[in-house]
């Protein structure tokens, strides 16, 4: 494994996702560059302090603007919010300003979903006494064919928004999921977490608004285990089953040699202990 990156290294990582990769892609330079200049540590609570700063900021932008009855203002407002809390809560809501992060920006996505031209419904599945949360976006002519999307460890539902409108674009309607361990799934990691995807299956092929015959799967990073997993639980019921960089093989075995398996192990290690679990911070990795 290679040694902790300095902080100066960690600022200048993050300088070049500003404004295009995940989880900076709503940050704006300027701004970013205001938090970095506050930076001393990437402690989790000294973390989720200058970006949740940022988010308020833009909270209040977003409030003012939609009691004044400016939609596009404050859309994109809302927008900005939960891109600084969700870079406050990542990648793991581990500290109460994690947490805190986490909560606006699950709140703020929503609120700037009320504005989206391609609505966003938020599902809640009894599952155990518990729910499974997803968005659903549907395209205009019904019924239509579905992927069911998730993301990775530190990639959770609210920031596949994205890949979601441009499913629904050509015509799929989309159900954007936590994977198990992160964000408000209900389980662990664990050999039987796909029961919550094949819950969500059971759910959606019920749906009128979904042709059940036509119901595919795509999981991203991590994700793209689980995805890969339905493809053998569930061979009959999905037509078409994507692993979009999963983890195989050595990202399982501890024999693995690469520094990459290695770390995937340790994550899984985290998943199973749940999202609120102490972990160190992908940016000194």
């Amino acid at each position: 494994m290679d040694q902790p990156r300095k902080l100066e290294e960690i600022k200048n990582d993050i300088r070049s996702r500003v404004g295009h990769r995940a989880p900076f892609n709503h940050a704006d330079k300027q701004e970013a560059e205001e938090v970095l200049s506050k930076l001393n540590s990437v402690d989790g609570e000294a973390w989720a302090a200058v970006w949740n700063e940022l988010g308020a900021r833009w909270e209040e932008k977003a409030r003012k603007a939609e009691a004044g009855g400016k939609r596009d203002q404050a859309k994109q407002a809302y927008l900005k919010s939960y891109g600084y809390y969700g870079i406050g809560r990542h990648p793991f809501p581990s500290t109460p300003g994690k947490q805190h992060a986490y909560l606006k920006a699950r709140e703020m996505h929503l609120a700037a979903s009320r504005y989206f031209d391609i609505p966003l419904e938020r599902i809640a599945i009894p599952f155990n006494d518990k729910e499974i949360v997803g968005h659903l976006r549907l395209p205009k002519k019904t019924p239509a064919p579905l992927v069911m999307h998730w993301g990775g460890i530190d990639n959770w539902k609210e920031e596949r928004h994205t890949f979601a409108e441009r499913f629904v674009k050509e015509g799929w309607g989309c159900l954007v999921l936590d994977s198990p361990g992160t964000g408000e799934c209900p389980m662990l990691a664990s050999p039987d977490a796909h029961q919550v995807h094949v819950a969500a299956l059971d759910y959606m092929r019920k749906r009128r608004e979904i042709d059940p015959d036509r119901i595919a799967v795509v999981g991203a990073s991590f994700g793209g285990y689980w995805a890969a997993k339905l493809a053998h639980v569930e061979p009959k019921r999905l037509r078409a089953v994507v692993n979009w960089g999963g983890g195989i093989h050595f990202s399982f075995n501890p024999s693995g040699k690469s520094a990459r398996a290695t770390l995937i192990l340790i994550y899984l290690i985290l998943l199973r202990r749940g999202p609120t679990y102490s972990a160190r911070r992908r940016w000194t990795n």
